[in-house]
């Protein structure tokens, strides 16, 4: 199976601000950093040319100056992220991943009643009765009565 480019951060970083306003220069990705993470408009150039060498971005000439356009949508690079992590970490166990980061993850009861909502709308589009709800279901249930009575 052909491996999926990884992102470092600085390269992610970089399509971030490429995903915000493109198409643009190496000088004008520059210019988007933050004051404290300025380096040269040079080591930006070499970034996206990185990037450019692992299909993640696109240039073209526009008036003499090169510039850089996603080649691909933000959400596409998240889902190829995750599922590689979810590969590399979990051995692509979408169960043992969640229950990871909801047991290791400082939440909210909120975002618990939100991942609790998202697991309910999810088991309804697969139609799995509820009888035979995953344990996972069940986890995050306990875990808002926790934050609950935490409260």
């Amino acid at each position: 199976m052909a491996r999926r480019p990884t992102l470092t951060p600085v390269e992610r970083e970089l399509m971030e601000l490429l995903w915000e306003c493109s198409p643009a220069s190496a000088r004008e990705v520059f210019d988007r950093l933050p004051a404290d993470r300025k380096g040269s408009v040079q080591a930006v150039r070499t970034i996206l040319e990185r990037l450019l060498a692992k299909g993640m971005v696109e240039r073209r000439n526009a008036h003499g100056v090169w510039v850089f356009t996603p080649r691909k949508k933000r959400e596409d690079v998240v889902w190829e992220e995750g599922s590689g992590f979810l590969e590399r970490c979990f051995g692509g166990r979408a169960e043992f991943g969640a229950a990871y980061f909801i047991e290791n993850a400082e939440m909210a009861p909120e975002e618990l009643l939100r991942l609790k909502q998202l697991l309910e709308d999810r088991l309804r589009e697969v139609e799995i009765p509820r009888t035979k709800l995953p344990r996972l279901k069940q986890f995050l249930e306990e875990r808002l009565r926790e934050a609950e009575s935490d409260n």
